[in-house]
Formats: C-alpha cells, sequence, structure tokens
C-alpha cells in the first residue's frame, strides 16, 4: 500500500511540472463562484444519497441509489477538475472536465431510469 503512495504521489508532481503558479484571482470570478457553488450542491448530494443507500441496504431501490452516488460523485470530481484547470493549480485535458460531466449524467439519468423501472 505504501508503494503505491509513493508511485501515484511520485506521477502527481511529475504531471504537474508544467503549471508554474496558481491564479487564485480567477477563483473570485462569477462562473468561478457559481462553480464552487455547484461543487458545493454536489458534494451535499453525494452525502445525501450515501445516507439513503445505508438506509436502504438490501432493498430494491439499492441499484439505482448506487447510480446516484455514483453520478454526483462524478459531477463533484467534474467541478474540482474544472476549478483546479480555470485557477491554474493543476492542467488537466480540455476533453476530460466535459467527459466526466456527460458520465455523471448519465449515471444520474440511468439511476431515474432503473428507479422508474422498479417502482413502476
Amino acid at each position: 500500500m505504501r508503494t503505491i503512495s509513493i508511485i501515484a504521489a511520485a506521477t502527481v508532481v511529475a504531471s504537474a511540472s508544467n503549471v508554474y503558479a496558481a491564479n487564485l484571482a480567477l477563483v473570485t470570478t462569477p462562473p468561478n463562484i457559481l462553480h464552487i457553488i455547484l461543487l458545493v450542491v454536489a458534494a451535499a448530494s453525494a452525502v445525501v444519497s450515501w445516507k439513503v443507500l445505508s438506509a436502504v441496504r438490501g432493498g430494491r431501490l439499492v441499484r439505482s441509489w448506487q447510480l446516484f452516488l455514483g453520478g454526483f460523485v462524478a459531477l463533484s470530481l467534474g467541478q474540482i477538475a474544472f476549478l483546479l484547470n480555470a485557477t491554474e493549480i493543476f492542467a488537466v485535458p480540455d476533453y476530460s472536465v466535459p467527459a466526466v460531466f456527460v458520465a455523471g449524467i448519465g449515471l444520474l439519468m440511468y439511476g431515474i431510469v432503473e428507479t422508474k423501472r422498479v417502482l413502476g
């Protein structure tokens, strides 16, 4: 486990070598403030869906709540990646953030379909 942690840390340090300084003044711009609000809402939704998932453990709606949790976690990770890229703390490829958003929305939509199937 320790070896994996060291390899992960070395990978992060090696991949962040092209980023020079964080532009923290960009955090206060209105679009980034909206992204911070979206991050907080997505993280809170992930926590609530985790609580509901642990409450319905063993029920028929477990699969749909797992999908909801995965969707909210993916949206949170996408927001974190966007904010890291916008503040120039960590450079991510331009296609990765929308791909994570699409995956998160897809998981949420599949969770809705699964809930409709179980309850319908």
